[in-house]
């Protein structure tokens, strides 16, 4: 009896985690993006006061880096929250002027859409985020992604990005 039991929940068991309906799936994603913007609000309200374009890029809802765009120059934070997500830590990476070609093109508008994009294959790696407010705060390019890069900005800002926080977490370790 047991082995018929072990054998029915063999066969079962894929199609009950198969008919999972897509929309579930959509609804899980939506969420966590939902959990990954309010985190990314939390940041970007630190600069409230700074009437300017920013930039924001976050990896596991922890480690953020935010990028404002000044008329004349860049400013580079980057910013730490522990696991009850309060803030940890912030520091000024880097200010620098206008001559930083892939932030030039960062920061045109014109490249994103204003759609929160959300990533409806629900896989388990690391949870990336990326939105740029303009002076007004509203979103551009928002996207919260389970995925290694992202398919709707350019991949040298992904992969400019990815870099800049990776490099704060060496320089983190080399301290230590």
């Amino acid at each position: 009896m047991r082995i018929y039991l072990i054998i029915l929940f063999i066969f079962c068991a894929p199609i009950y985690c198969e008919a999972q309906s897509k929309k579930d799936v959509e609804n899980r994603s939506l969420c966590l993006g939902m959990k990954s913007r309010a985190k990314a609000d939390f940041v970007l309200h630190i600069f409230d006061t700074v009437c300017a374009s920013k930039l924001l890029y976050s990896e596991e809802d922890e480690r953020f880096l935010v990028i404002i765009d000044n008329k004349q120059s860049f400013s580079e934070y980057y910013i730490q929250l522990n696991k009850k997500g309060r803030l940890k830590q912030i520091r000024l990476i880097d200010k620098y002027e206008k001559k930083n070609e892939i932030l030039n093109k960062a920061f045109d508008l014109n490249n994103y859409t204003t759609d929160f994009i959300t990533d409806k294959r629900y896989l388990l790696i690391a949870k990336k985020y990326f939105v740029i407010l303009n002076e007004k705060g509203e979103r551009y390019g928002e996207c919260s992604v389970l995925s290694e890069t992202f398919v709707h900005i350019d991949f040298e800002l992904s992969f400019y990005l990815a870099k800049r926080i990776y490099d704060m977490e060496d320089h983190k370790k080399t301290k230590e």
